[in-house]
């Protein structure tokens, strides 16, 4: 919604970025959740609405949301939030899960049951018809909160997430980096709300795990970009690395596999990749599952380092350089 509460708008960017030198008491600190940015409108004797950073309308395919908002704030003045709606796992949000339910307008019952959603709001742009995107962070922060005590203990798909003020930057992503977490965000606690605006008043930070890999042969894609793509098959240099998810036992005489990782090749390079050969950036596609490289390196010597933005059951985001 706009301002005025008429219009759709486009959520507030955060600028990627190191964390703030100095924490104290000028940047607050949130989570990097692994899910879609979704922003939603209830109340004001109006239908509830969900739409994405895109300004694209996805209330139902999200009806446990839009059913919760309605059940705790429908009888108020409009409220606008911003947040995230992940699918949670016991490990944590897990986007490969949200997937399921990203593309379903309509979802049934059973896929409701498989792959509940839940809403992680963590601002608040229109209080009961009152603009907040010109108050600070911080008096938006505390306006959440105080909606948050409408929310019930438990049962309701919607869970405020929790801020910090006044801890240092390497304390939060230590703590991102336990939880599993992508990163995490600061922000200053006086920047206002700028819809549809990438500002430095928020920093994300993103985790990165690195590993180093010995290449050893290629997939070629299918279909049409059978000319045009293919898939690595590594090897991490080291067996200590979490990134070998999908390692197999070290009895095996097998390489230990680092995953399948997908890159689109340009147009004029469709040969398949001659060992030495250094890829350029590729993002992971694959699981190493039922791989079976088509080209084999007759020397696999060459060493490239991946780098991914974060890990989720059965998937990792990466790329190589």
């Amino acid at each position: 919604m706009s301002r005025a509460g008429n219009r759709l708008i486009a959520p507030m960017l955060a600028t990627p970025g190191p964390p703030p030198e100095d924490t104290d008491g000028l940047w607050a600190a949130e989570m990097k959740y692994d899910g879609c940015r979704i922003l939603a409108a209830v109340g004001g004797d109006r239908p509830p609405v969900l739409w994405t950073r895109n300004l694209t309308v996805v209330t139902s395919s999200y009806p446990e949301v839009t059913e919760a908002l309605t059940a705790a704030f429908g009888g108020r003045g409009r409220i606008v939030f911003d947040g995230e709606l992940v699918a949670l796992t016991q490990g944590g949000p897990s986007f490969a899960r949200l997937q399921k339910r990203m593309h379903t307008v309509r979802p049934g019952a059973a896929l409701r049951r498989q792959v509940p959603a839940t809403f992680l709001p963590f601002d608040v742009l229109s209080l009961d018809g009152e603009d907040l995107t010109h108050a600070p962070y911080l008096d938006r922060r505390a306006a959440l909160a105080d909606l948050a005590h409408q929310l019930p203990v438990a049962g309701l798909p919607i869970q405020v997430p929790p801020h910090w003020v006044q801890v240092e930057s390497e304390v939060i992503l230590a703590a991102a980096r336990d939880s599993a977490m992508e990163g995490a965000v600061f922000k200053k606690v006086s920047s206002i709300y700028l819809p549809g605006q990438r500002t430095r008043s928020w920093r994300k930070v993103l985790l990165r795990n690195r590993i180093s890999c010995i290449i050893l042969g290629w997939i070629p894609g299918e279909g049409g970009c059978a000319a045009g793509s293919g898939h690595w098959c590594s090897a991490p240099t080291t067996t200590t690395t979490s990134f070998s998810m999908w390692a197999r036992s070290e009895q095996d005489s097998a390489w230990p596999c680092a995953g399948n990782f997908g890159r689109s090749w340009p147009s004029w390079s469709a040969a398949p990749v001659r060992s030495g050969s250094t890829p350029r950036p590729w993002r992971s596609t694959r699981r190493c599952a039922g791989s079976n490289p088509s080209s084999w390196s007759t020397s696999p010597v060459t060493v490239t380092e991946g780098c991914g933005t974060r890990r989720t059951k059965g998937r990792d985001r990466t790329s190589i350089q």
